[in-house]
């Protein structure tokens, strides 16, 4: 074996490992509320610290480090490690708000992880998952009483069955629970194992009251709700995302459940002289278990007591006033007054809210399959969140039934169970309930179901029991997958991420197959009576059982299905007849009565539709995979036929052993399918023996003939392959036939098995598998896919390899192109178009059905929702680009140097229509609680106007107003809103240019016939349209919507506004309903800065200017008309000069 030093590192399996001291095969990370800090580096079977830094100087040395990607259903975000010389890690920080804004508590996505050397290199990949631990509601509470470790093996021992729950959104969150029989574990209801790959919190769930009788039968855990049942009834948890109290409270549900009285029950009356009320007494039993608690019947007013489940007084009150105590038996009193809830279990089908909207529903159906002599099966109920009004499913006939609900067709699925039969019927859903009408004919199953499931990331639906059948349109149609003899299967696990589906039989034995695939495998591996399987969020499956002498009384086994299918074969005691038909292509033919014993033999083929890929191989050599099955055969003597491609040629019988190969044969007495062969020239010692009975007779270019007697050592009988191909009498030299042991028996030589991958999918896009996509109406999407066969020596010329299957083929418009390469790998285009103005979500898998098992990737599915993608608006964006930055600090300017931005004074409101010192409006803008507020003169102006951001604060710091609030235009964001665009007066024919954003995509111009309309929502009416283009489809539609829409449509395009007032315009541009699935809305404010006076003093100060003006004027012309002189200067100094007086001397 090679180490580092002699063989480069893609010799030797390497992979990295982070934030953890153990090698492992994936990675785990929690985000908490401080940033993400990951340290890695790569490790093999050889790692030790020398090498690693060899490893890190050898990479970083070539330029390349490592890369993370962080990806869920809907949002995907790639960083960069740095490079660095002096460690043996690489290292990266990575701020909680890169990768998410909110640290609520609420049910969303947990991220897959994916490390790279370098992005886009797939170079030691390795898979991990990060769990946001802030957000994970049930992370957040304890479940009845924490106990220690230590304290969990008391009461493992007293378990009797184990059930695990995962959180829809995260499935490596789940909740294990120990089913305990009644009153065994020292009041300890169930243990709560809260489970993130290893137990952080267990619990005991306590009784505290009357606990008579009281278990545990199942549990399930929503998105918001942990649901247990119990031989009680069905408890509710509260809310999971509420504020965290103290310990998880629970709350029993009031379901309609009700029995018919059996005409065998036994009713015991303490006093016989009043028998003649028993009848009358049983009609209001069954009107009190069906319709109400109190009923009158004629005269008597009957009331009824429950006492806890096992005791009953009635009182009846007659018309003399007289009272009579009946006591009821207790075995009616069971089966009327009390249902034994452990025989019903919870079906759910999981639905992560955070991608769905609200045309998806979580539904729960209450299942049971048990039957009593005294009462007619249960009723099957089912509910949707919050689980308080429950409903009766819809049955085939007087059967018992489950129901589960197809969210993408909007259906329920209901299978009856009726004796040894099963029907599964669809019913519409009609606000929230089933329709009567069914939508399809129910299909029939010729065996008695266990159960079924529902995968609604793939859209493929399974039943199974003795059988498994699969639909893959919503239950009108059934494929089998699996039949078994001798067990039947008792549970299914999806494992979402790896498409593959596991099934468990009531002997504990594991069957593996993948979604959309007819084939499966056992797996060398068999399940304990107190254990269950899991799949965590990556797929990985994972075998936990009880055990007392473990830490925390859980053991935890990794499974690992390659390795344990590899054991599983799949050969069954029939010969099989060899015919070859081309040199690469042969016929395995399925002979069909046992040689021993003919009129014993099940007629019954073993070959099917799941051999389809299976690996046939031959001891002494050769080997083909199996592409086609036939279940029919022109010759009566055999069942079945299989279509092989030849990967290695199949050796025959070695001429050492089996020496008859070097003689001459001659076909005789061809008579019905049957010939007689003799062998010519043969040594005493050579011939046919008993051993060659089984063995197959090969001429190429002709029929092979199956030895099914040896009559003597020269003449055998045999059947024909072909019998219209075998010609009598025919000789065949030594060098012209064959012979092949594919014979049965205890040393059977031949065994059919999982084959090594040999096909490869590949797909040309930038997102996951399982990945949600939005599709908006009149958009176009195209996917393409190559899926190619990696055998040398194996051409196909233009085979399909690859299927595509539509969960909901009415909601979008669907089409697939096939095409070949030059090297005839099979090339898919998937065109899809929305149509209808419909929401809705669709799945679309694309399948390789012969790939192997062993493919790590043979099914590639994806989901399209026909609604609203969460990144679509609309979008005013002004003819001079303005950066976040300048919004908030700069001061931008245009090409004459004025300011584009307008700071607007503290607790502002605009103009109205009253005046500009009169504001009425409700919006306040740049808030400020701690200040007062300005043109507050008139008591209107006072009555009006209400903080919103602000609301119940002292400060403007109090607020909590984000850069996202001070930068939206949203009337809601008001009060934080303190700069706007700003424009100088006068405004007329202002340009309002709105583009449909959206993340991902390129802007659009909003055009026709995305028509709008404008309103103003501060009420100002000095403004006005003055331009739109008037298209004849806006003028139809003014029309047809003038007596629904209060307000005029206009085209955006050539959206004009001519403004004749000041200061704030609040504007809110929406489009109408019915063009687009989102609700389009944008507000647009501007400020019209530097207007003129306002009236009258504009007009006054205008006319007294021209007065004087006027008047100066004509003064002048008077006196130049008249010849007045005016006075000079020296006169007018004279004038006011101060003259000397003189004093006359006495």
């Amino acid at each position: 074996m090679l180490c580092p030093l002699e063989a480069t590192l893609e010799e030797v399996p390497t992979q990295f490992q982070c934030n953890a001291d153990k090698k492992s095969d994936r990675i785990r990370l929690y985000l908490g509320l401080k940033n993400l800090k990951i340290s890695c580096y790569l490790q093999n079977d050889y790692s030790n610290s020398e090498n690693q830094d060899i490893f890190s100087t050898l990479y970083t040395s070539k330029g390349l480090a490592p890369s993370l990607k962080l990806y869920n259903r809907t949002h995907a975000v790639v960083f960069n490690f740095q490079m660095s010389l002096n460690t043996t890690t690489w290292s990266i920080d990575i701020p909680r708000n890169h990768i998410t804004l909110n640290a609520d508590v609420a049910p969303v996505d947990e991220w897959y992880l994916q490390f790279k050397m370098h992005h886009g290199l797939d170079i030691f990949s390795t898979e991990g998952t990060l769990l946001d631990t802030v957000r994970e509601p049930l992370l957040q509470w304890t479940i009845g009483t924490p106990i220690s470790y230590s304290e969990v093996g008391t009461f493992i021992n007293n378990a009797v069955n184990l059930q695990v729950s995962k959180s829809p959104c995260s499935n490596d969150v789940a909740i294990l629970a120990p089913i305990f029989a009644p009153q065994t574990s020292a009041g300890c209801v169930t243990l709560s194992f809260i489970f993130v790959f290893t137990p952080i919190k267990i619990s005991c769930l306590l009784c505290v009251s009357d606990c008579n009788g009281l278990a545990v039968a199942d549990i399930t855990l929503t998105s918001f709700n942990l649901l247990i049942l119990t031989t009680r009834g069905l408890f509710i948890s509260e809310d999971l995302t509420s504020p965290v109290k103290s310990n998880l409270d629970f709350k029993k549900l009031d379901l309609p459940i009700s029995t018919e009285v059996s005409d065998k029950a036994d009713i015991t009356w303490l006093n016989s002289k009043n028998k003649k009320y028993e009848h009358s007494f049983k009609y209001w039993i069954y009107l009190y278990t069906v319709k109400t608690r109190v009923i009158r019947i004629w005269r008597n007013t009957v009331c009824i007591f429950l006492y806890p489940y096992f005791c009953i007084s009635i009182l009846l009150s007659c018309c003399r006033n007289t009272w009579n105590i009946y006591l009821m038996n207790i075995n009616l009193l069971f089966f009327l007054l009390k249902v034994d809830h452990s025989h019903y279990t919870l079906l759910y089908t999981p639905l992560c809210p955070s991608n769905v909207e609200s045309f998806h529903e979580g539904y729960l159906s209450l299942t049971s399959s048990k039957q009593n002599a005294n009462y007619q099966n249960l009723p099957c109920l089912y509910s949707t969140d919050p689980f308080t009004d429950w409903y009766r499913c819809l049955q085939h006939g007087n059967s018992s039934a489950s129901l589960i609900y197809d969210s993408q067709q909007d259906t329920g699925i209901v299978l009856s169970l009726n004796k040894n039969q099963g029907f599964v019927s669809v019913y519409s859903m009609i606000n929230s309930q089933l329709n009567e009408k069914v939508k399809f004919s129910p299909f029939q199953f010729e065996f008695l179901p266990e159960g079924m499931s529902f995968d609604p990331s793939s859209h493929q639906l399974y039943v199974y029991g003795a059988e498994v059948w699969s639909s893959e349109d919503g239950g009108n149609t059934f494929k089998k997958i699996i039949s078994l003899a001798s067990e039947k299967f008792v549970k299914l696990i999806l494992c979402v991420h790896k498409q593959a589906v596991v099934f468990v039989t009531n002997y504990g034995n594991i069957y593996f197959s993948k979604t959309g695939s007819l084939r499966y495998s056992k797996l060398n591996k068999t399940k304990s009576e107190f254990s269950t399987l899991y799949c965590d969020h990556l797929g990985n499956l994972i075998l936990l059982a009880l055990d007392a002498h473990s830490p925390n009384g859980l053991k935890v086994e990794n499974i690992n299905p390659a390795s344990l299918m590899m054991d599983d074969d799949l050969g069954f005691d029939r010969p099989l007849a060899l015919q070859y038909i081309r040199d690469k292509t042969a016929l395995f033919h399925e002979f069909g009565p046992y040689l021993a014993n003919p009129s014993a033999a099940d007629s019954t083929p073993k070959l099917s539709n799941s051999y389809i890929g299976k690996l046939i191989q031959l001891s002494s050599g050769g080997r083909g995979v199996i592409t086609e099955v036939y279940t029919t055969h022109i010759s009566n003597k055999f069942l079945a036929v299989a279509v092989v491609d030849i990967l290695e040629t199949f050796n025959g019988e070695p001429l050492i052993t089996d020496p008859n190969q070097s003689y001459s044969l001659t076909v005789r007495d061809v008579s019905n399918s049957s010939v007689d062969i003799q062998l010519y020239n043969t040594d005493s010692t050579d011939g046919f023996q008993l051993t060659d009975i089984g063995k197959t007779i090969v001429i190429p270019g002709t029929s092979s003939f199956l030895i099914t007697d040896v009559v003597n050592s020269n003449s055998v009988i045999a059947v024909s392959t072909m019998p219209k191909l075998v010609r009598k009498d025919k000789t065949y030299n030594q060098a012209q036939w064959m012979l092949f042991n594919f014979g049965s028996g205890y040393e059977r030589t031949w065994r059919i098995t999982e084959g090594e991958c040999r096909h490869s999918l590949q797909f040309f896009g930038d997102f996951d598998t399982n990945s949600l996509l939005y599709i908006v109406i009149q958009e176009t999407m195209s996917f393409s896919f190559k899926a190619s066969v990696s055998e040398s020596g194996m051409s196909y010329f233009q085979k399909k390899l690859m299927k595509v299957i539509v969960g909901n083929p009415s909601l979008l418009k669907v089409t697939a192109a096939h095409s070949w390469d030059t090297l005839g790998n099979h090339i898919l285009n998937i065109t899809v178009f929305s149509m209808f103005f419909q929401k809705g979500m669709t799945t679309i898998s694309v399948y390789v059905p012969e790939a192997s098992l062993l493919c790590s990737l043979s099914s590639f599915t994806f989901s399209l929702q026909n609604s609203c993608p969460t990144s679509m608006r609309i979008k005013y964006i002004p003819d001079r680009l303005i950066s976040a930055d300048e919004w908030q600090y700069g001061n931008p300017v245009d090409s004459m140097g004025n300011k584009l931005l307008m700071d607007l004074p503290v607790n502002y409101r605009p103009p109205s229509q009253l005046g500009i010192a009169i504001p009425v409006s409700d919006n306040i803008y740049n808030a400020d609680p701690s200040k007062p507020r300005p043109r507050q003169y008139y008591q209107i102006s006072k009555n009006t106007g209400t903080y919103k951001q602000c609301a119940g604060k002292s400060s403007q710091a109090e607020c909590g107003c984000t850069e996202e609030m001070r930068l939206s235009p949203l009337a809601a964001h008001s009060d934080c809103r303190k700069r706007v665009l700003r424009f100088l007066y006068p405004v007329n024919n202002f340009n309002i240019t709105l583009f449909l954003t959206r993340s991902g995509h390129d802007n659009q111009p909003l055009k026709a016939p995305q028509f709008v309309t404008v309103t103003e929502i501060n009420n100002r009416t000095n403004w006005r349209i003055t331009g739109t283009n008037a298209v004849p489809s806006l003028l139809k539609m003014r029309e047809y919507l003038g007596t629904s829409l209060n307000s005029t449509l206009y085209n955006p395009e050539g959206l004009q506004i001519s403004f004749y007032g000041s200061e704030l315009f609040h504007f809110r541009i929406s489009v109408i309903p019915g063009i687009s699935l989102c609700d389009l809305v944008e507000e647009v404010q501007i400020y019209i800065d530097g207007p003129p006076l306002a009236f009258p003093a504009q007009y006054l100060i205008n006319t007294i200017t021209a007065i004087v003006l006027g008047g100066i004027l004509l003064i002048v012309f008077l006196l130049k008309l008249y010849g007045v002189k005016l006075p000079s200067k020296s006169s007018f100094t004279s004038l006011f000069r101060k003259r000397n007086s003189v004093t006359p001397i006495s």
